[in-house]
């Protein structure tokens, strides 16, 4: 079997007009006859299919119902009408192009735009009389480009059945009025209900019952019928695992991939595809199942992004891999997520919007908005209103542009004005707005508070504590240092000490051949064992701070102290565990 296309006509500048169009369709900055309905999100400009499962699940909790999701499988275009002058660019952008398949003797030609630009506008344009005709009956529907989902809420199975047979007639009828046709197959049915004994309900479509299923996955969302997201994050982390295990084979202790590295996949492959959807599944993080699966897939990477023995502790690990908990990851992104949605940022010092992005185009400079066609900022329809005003009082108005911060006499006097005024002018802000930019670090402010509260009040990680009291510290200093394996011995106590060897049975005594009455860990060997005198008075004559485990945060601190007391650890452990073994 053969399949090609045919066609020679110059594709490119259709394709650049076609995707200007449907960007300003999803936008809603084209009016096509009718607006599309709220329930259509395929294909829409900034629109993920996050919001969707988001207003999806919020419905699920109001209210005990069911759900119905299904594919299109086969559509005709034909069946759109807009306006002529649009009508007439999609025929030219579908002129000539055609599939051709040639099988078993036969030749089949089909006109398709499927895998194109337009082709998710397409679905929304088709689907959109079929949502309004839902919507008229009372049935909830929202439809991501050729998946749709239905949702009834009644106190009884019959009722519920009812209803559901009678809105999916009426969706078959719509399919044969519009050459489409709905997959009984892949359309599955799901009961959401807390109630422990209920009645199933039986639905059809075209004459063929629906299957009843436990868990339904949309747009990458395992959703059960529980809401307890179990299935969703084992899958994230079923899926992790295997790209962990090629990692594990290529970073070692001593050699292999370097920390950073390992610590940047994590957070440009892992991390994301378990923060997918965060913003639905949020309120599962309260279990503690939950974050155990959270913490097992984080714990693994860590290990290697800081080349610890697999015996060291979460927090530990965390710390030295400089990575926050999944479990505040993930609130941490769905908290951006509402706070982009126009949710309050939560911050008691800020009572302010979040500033929304203007698309600018290709414009070289902002003062090209005043005299461009594209002109959405407020501040640009001011500043166009006031030239106007001046224009008709008979004056000139000229704008140039200037570069900034480049010792010229009137910009510089046009800074000095501006911070003045900023500083003095008691009234209130023309533009008091807060960017992104701020709405991240509120929020990376509070999930490092929370994480220090976790940290101080855990009881593993003490060594660490030692070294690393805060978090925001442990960030700031690790970023400077090159981690190790003999740097991640010293900050988390588990090496070739004695105490260490004897917990595993590899050694006698976890004492000190120095006194037999104290125990040898990192602390004892760094701060009072004979045995290294020499190199810690040397330390400590040079950095003029006695070595002490109250003292080594604020050596930690210093640049130069710092880089000279991990040269002495680094001494300090690789003479422990030849004594050790002698």
């Amino acid at each position: 079997m053969s399949v090609y296309f045919e066609g020679d006509m110059p594709i490119g500048p259709y394709l650049d007009r076609v995707r200007y169009v449907c960007s300003k369709l999803g936008t809603h900055k084209i009016i096509l006859g009718t607006m599309l309905t709220r329930g259509a999100y395929g294909g829409i400009v900034s629109s993920r299919a996050w919001r969707m499962c988001v207003k999806l699940l919020d419905r699920a909790d109001r209210a005990e119902g069911w759900q119905v999701v299904r594919d299109v499988t086969s559509s005709d275009h034909n069946a759109v009408t807009f306006g002529v002058n649009f009508h007439g660019m999609v025929r030219g952008y579908l002129r000539d192009w055609e599939v051709v398949v040639r099988y078993a003797g036969g030749e089949c030609r089909k006109r398709t735009s499927k895998g194109s630009i337009a082709g998710p506008t397409f679905r929304n344009l088709i689907l959109n009389s079929l949502l309004r005709e839902l919507g008229e009956l009372g049935v909830y529907v929202q439809a991501f480009t050729d998946d749709m989902v239905l949702m009834f809420f009644r106190q009884s199975a019959s009722l519920i059945e009812e209803e559901a047979n009678r809105a999916l007639a009426r969706v078959h009828c719509w399919g044969v009025r519009n050459k489409l046709r709905f997959a009984p197959l892949k359309t599955n049915s799901m009961v959401l209900t807390k109630k422990l004994k209920y009645d199933d309900p039986v639905v059809h479509i075209n004459g063929e019952q629906i299957s009843l299923v436990g868990e339904i996955r949309l747009l990458g969302l395992t959703i059960d019928r529980k809401l307890t997201f179990i299935p969703h994050v084992a899958k994230a982390c079923k899926k992790t695992a295997n790209i962990y295990k090629g990692l594990a084979r290529a970073a070692k202790a001593t050699w292999g991939l370097s920390p950073e590295v390992v610590r940047t996949i994590y957070i440009t492959v892992i991390e994301p595809i378990v923060l997918y959807a965060s913003c639905a599944w949020v309120p599962a993080t309260r279990k503690l199942g939950m974050r155990k699966m959270l913490d097992a897939v984080q714990r693994s990477v860590a290990l290697k992004a800081c080349r610890a023995h697999r015996t060291v502790s979460l927090h530990s690990t965390l710390i030295l891999s400089r990575l926050l908990p999944l479990d505040i990851r993930v609130k941490e992104a769905a908290w951006l997520y509402e706070v982009k949605r126009g949710k309050d940022l939560g911050d008691t010092f800020v009572d302010r919007e979040l500033e929304k992005p203007v698309y600018f185009g290709d414009l070289p400079h902002p003062a090209h908005l005043l005299t461009g066609p594209k002109t959405y900022h407020p501040l640009a329809h001011e500043a166009r209103r006031d030239i106007s005003e001046i224009a008709a009082e008979g004056r000139a108005v000229r704008l140039f542009w200037v570069r900034a911060h480049a010792e010229i006499t009137v910009n510089e006097r046009a800074d000095e004005l501006a911070r003045r005024a900023a500083l003095t002018k008691k009234k209130a802000a023309d533009y008091d707005k807060f960017p992104l930019s701020y709405a991240k670090k509120v929020i990376r402010a509070a999930s490092l508070e929370e994480w220090q509260e976790r940290y101080a009040e855990g009881s593993a990680g003490e060594i660490t504590k030692c070294f690393f009291p805060r978090v925001k510290q442990a960030y700031r200093v690790l970023r400077k240092i090159e981690m190790t394996s003999q740097m991640a011995q010293t900050l988390m106590g588990h090496g070739g000490f004695a105490q260490y060897l004897h917990r595993f049975k590899l050694k006698d005594s976890p004492y000190c051949a120095c006194d037999h009455a104290k125990i040898q860990d990192v602390l004892h060997v760094l701060e009072e064992c004979p045995m290294f005198l020499r190199e810690r008075v040397a330390l400590e004559t040079e950095i003029d701070v006695i070595v002490g485990r109250r003292e080594v945060p604020v050596i930690i601190d210093d640049d130069v102290k710092r880089d000279k007391f991990f040269g002495f650890c680094k001494t300090v452990i690789k003479r422990t565990p030849k004594l050790n073994n002698n």
